[in-house]
């Protein structure tokens, strides 16, 4: 009895988790599926980037963990798409090789999104550079000295391209004695300052002021320090000084300044400088006494006048030294040396003229126990107000008027001063000891803002037996550094953003724009020279660059990207360094992809090979169609068709 050769194959028991597991990773629809949306993110972060910025699609989708996500669960769809057809067949050679190029590249695509690094650093012609910014890391650096060691700790951590929300809390933890918590954290920022009062150490002098026109009408209101950051305001043609006296006989300094003819013989035209020691002042002409050792008080000291510099500028690479550009005296300095008892080497000190409470005690690591005043005839007064801390915290006062000092006395809070052209000062709070208190509120740039105001963060220090909350702004030259004194040292606080060392360093050398030289658009065509030098290699060449002719030095890629203008008239060319440690493997994938679709045509375009014309046995027909997702009594791997004598499968013919 003949049986029907197209008789189904017999049931196959139900599929367990696993396989079903695999057979959902390798359907054609979760392929489909993740393709789609793929295609929708990559098209709205197009449209993302424009309304919200670069960073901000970087932060939020090229650089998301869920995105890496999604090109994981791809990967895994071609993978099992693979693996289900196994055992392969010489004829899937192409579709085994372009489905791991797909794998290699969907690798390295992810090894590029949670690994690359991309910097950058502005230079000038003539600057020079051995380490690069990466713009979408912060750090904050702690450096505490206490008992006699410095200890210095990296925070670094991604903010993100928006402001926190609230209760968002950063905690690095806490060891050896020093912890840090970052509370706050505004993307762009302005600054709101004030000042409080201080007892510790630390504290120094702020006078809170406000100046009236002739009409008295008041015109601004300033608060006036004299930390390190600022000791003199200018309003207009007037100035305004606070000084902290170290002695209370600079008291008489302050009253009584010498004065002389800055057209005078040398003796007058070098001017008086005048020594303070145990509250006892000593002035001396320098003229008369340059190279001579002068006694002050009776404890055996003396100081030396070693040089006059009428015109001083600090010497290029050097530490603390300085050169005289010419014999006018526009920048008056005096180099001294202060011989203590009991010591062999002087101590080091220099007098400015303008600025005559500078010293040298922080980089000699100690307090000269002579304070000096140096009053030269060439630099005269400026119109204003100037006051005077004494040791006792008492604040005196004098005003500059047509060239000449006029002594106020004693001034405190709720004084009124007359200045020159009736202008007129009001002293509104006066704190003998002060730190400055920052507050940062967070603002949105203008569209023509670029790149608008630096970033700022509230943070939490916690050194020795001291807790302090203070606001730092990123980058910023006068309010992204903190000092705060502890009893068992001073902690200074740094914002800024990460930096990686290169191992070499690289001068611009020159940059020139292409095109029209009327052209001013910040994109016009790049190019310039720089000079790499790296001591480990012994190299020191000279290398073109540009916009379209990229560098690659070490592990990173260098580019021209754009030049800049800053607010002082100075040109600077921005240079990006990138590192992709996926591109090999994205290069791989996508070789052995058009490899595999080239074996893949190849093995469709060979002649099919005939069929033995007298079979009666059953012969296999193999494809490789989607696999249908709900059939679980049919193999995964082939589909079989008798083929007999009554009936022939399609494509065969009947033996004659």
């Amino acid at each position: 009895m003949a049986s029907l050769p197209n008789a189904p194959p017999a049931a196959s028991a139900e599929p367990g988790p696993l396989r079903r597991l695999g057979r959902f990773l390798a359907s054609w629809k979760l392929a489909l599926a993740l393709i789609v949306v793929l295609a929708a993110v990559f098209a709205a972060a197009t449209f993302l980037e424009t309304a919200k910025g670069r960073d901000y699609v970087r932060w939020y989708v090229y650089g998301s963990h869920w995105l890496a996500g999604l090109l994981a669960l791809l990967a895994a769809n071609v993978l099992a798409a693979s693996a289900i057809r196994f055992p392969w067949k010489k004829r899937r050679i192409g579709f085994l090789v372009a489905h791991a190029g797909v794998l290699v590249l969907l690798a390295g695509s992810i090894q590029a999104l949670l690994t690359a690094v991309e910097g950058r650093v502005s230079l000038a012609v003539g600057e020079t550079a051995d380490s690069i910014v990466i713009a979408d890391r912060s750090q904050l650096k702690a450096r505490w000295k206490a008992d006699d060691a410095e200890q210095v700790t990296e925070f670094s951590f991604r903010a993100g391209p928006v402001d926190w929300p609230h209760g968002k809390v950063l905690d690095f933890g806490f060891a050896d004695g020093l912890g840090v918590r970052v509370l706050k954290f505004y993307r762009h920022a302005h600054c709101n300052v004030g000042w409080v009062a201080d007892e510790s150490p630390g504290g120094f002098p702020a006078l809170h002021f406000e100046l009236a026109g002739p009409d008295g009408v008041p015109i601004r209101k300033e608060w006036l320090p004299t930390e390190q950051f600022q000791t003199t305001l200018a309003v207009g043609p007037a100035v305004f000084q606070v000084h902290q006296a170290p002695a209370a006989s600079m008291l008489e300094d302050f009253r009584d300044p010498p004065t002389g003819d800055p057209h005078a013989g040398d003796a007058a035209r070098h001017g008086v400088l005048s020594m303070h020691y145990k509250d006892r002042m000593v002035r001396l002409a320098v003229h008369e006494n340059m190279g001579k050792e002068i006694p002050v008080g009776d404890g055996g000291i003396r100081v030396e006048i070693v040089q006059y510099l009428p015109n001083a500028k600090a010497k290029p690479g050097a530490k603390v030294e300085f050169v005289s550009l010419g014999d006018e005296p526009r920048q008056p300095l005096l180099e001294l040396q202060v011989h203590l008892p009991n010591e062999e080497k002087p101590l080091r000190q220099l007098a400015f003229a303008k600025r005559p409470l500078l010293t040298l005690d922080a980089v000699n690591g100690r307090r000269c126990p002579v304070t000096f005043w140096y009053h030269h005839p060439a630099i005269a007064p400026q119109p204003g107000v100037e006051f005077l801390q004494t040791p006792d915290g008492k604040l005196y006062c004098r005003v500059v008027k047509e060239g000449s000092y006029h002594w106020q006395g004693e001034v405190k809070r709720g004084d009124t001063i007359e200045t020159a052209a009736d202008f007129a000062v009001s002293i509104l709070e006066y704190l003998p000891h002060a730190r400055q208190e920052t507050a940062f509120r967070s603002v949105q740039p203008a569209p023509d803002e670029t790149p608008g105001p630096e970033a700022a963060a509230l943070v939490e220090v916690t050194a020795g037996s001291v807790t302090r909350e203070v606001w730092i702004q990123r980058n910023d030259p006068r309010y992204g550094f903190q000092r705060i004194f502890t009893p068992e040292g001073t902690l200074e606080l740094d914002f800024s953003h990460e930096q990686i060392p290169l191992g070499y360093s690289l001068k611009m050398l020159d940059f020139t724009r292409g095109g029209d030289p009327e052209d001013q658009a910040e994109h016009a065509s790049i190019a310039g020279s720089v000079q790499l030098v790296d001591p480990a290699q012994g190299i020191k060449q000279e290398l073109e660059i540009s916009m379209d002719r990229p560098l690659k030095l070490g592990k990173f890629n260098w580019r021209l990207s754009s030049r800049q203008q800053l607010a002082d008239g100075k040109e600077v060319c921005l240079l990006t360094a990138a590192t992709d440690p996926g591109r090999l493997l994205k290069h791989l994938g996508s070789a052995l992809i058009c490899l595999g679709a080239v074996v893949m045509f190849w093995l469709r375009a060979r002649p099919a090979a005939k069929v033995p014309a007298s079979t009666t046995e059953p012969r296999t027909v193999e494809t490789d169609a989607p696999l249908p997702d709900d059939d679980h009594r049919q193999s995964p791997h082939r589909h079989t068709t008798p083929v007999s004598d009554r009936q022939a499968a399609p494509g065969y013919s009947r033996a004659a």
